[in-house]
């Protein structure tokens, strides 16, 4: 079973682990069930302009609990 939504992406700098752990003790499935998670980093190489330098922007593009 995978509950998810639009509100349901890690926070950054939050370990996806760091999420379901408690979960995971709250129904008392530690070490019964095992979690995966794949998720997808966008990059885009933005010119400079205005003597901005250029910069790389990093999107997060879904992620997948399994």
């Amino acid at each position: 079973m995978c509950a998810g939504g639009a509100d349901d992406v890690s926070h950054p700098g939050e370990a996806p682990a760091a999420r379901v752990a408690p979960i995971l003790a709250r129904y008392e499935v530690e070490g019964v069930l095992e979690v995966t998670y794949v998720g997808q980093v966008e990059e885009k190489e933005v010119r400079g302009y205005g003597g901005r330098p250029s910069r790389v922007e990093r999107e997060r593009i879904g992620g997948q609990g399994r």
